[in-house]
């Protein structure tokens, strides 16, 4: 503006990470201009650090059949999501257990059991029937490109 005010906005791609730099320039171009003073033009550059790979995140809920009259055999919901803010295509590999209470497995999903819920984020819902000793245990893990790992388990009773 005439006071020699500038405001802007940027949006970094999603690609941007560690160390980089803010360049910002104006340079006098109209020699017809008899406002403004030569301190308005000239260039300055701010460090910024944008975070590494992010980790991904993980959510896992086990709901057993509140109408179940035994535990010999029941079904039980699962629901689990793998989020990261680097873009689902981050996600690397994707480990989802469930074990009852003797450590026997009775179910193991991989990424391709999960879908894509959007861009960031893939997704899994399942009721499969369930036996064996309680506590029944699922556990989900995920890993990313840069090899972080994160994973969380849940009791079910």
């Amino acid at each position: 503006n005439l006071q020699g005010h500038y405001s802007g906005a940027f949006t970094a791609s999603s690609a941007s990470r560690g160390p980089m730099t803010l360049v910002a320039e104006s340079r006098y171009r109209d020699a017809v201009t008899v406002t403004g003073t030569p301190d308005w033009y000239g260039r300055a550059a701010v460090a910024l650090v944008f975070p590494g790979n992010l980790a991904p995140t993980v959510t896992l809920a086990a709901t057993p059949d509140a109408n179940r009259k035994s535990t010999a055999s029941f079904l039980m919901s699962i629901d689990a999501t793998v989020g990261d803010a680097d873009g689902r295509g981050d996600v690397k590999t994707i480990s989802l257990v469930l074990t009852d209470g003797r450590g026997r497995v009775l179910g193991r999903w991989s990424k391709a059991d999960f879908t894509a819920q959007d861009d960031r984020t893939w997704h899994f819902n399942k009721v499969p029937r369930v036996n064996g000793q309680s506590p029944w245990t699922l556990t989900i893990t995920a890993e990313d490109s840069a090899g972080q790992v994160v994973t969380t388990s849940r009791a079910v009773k």
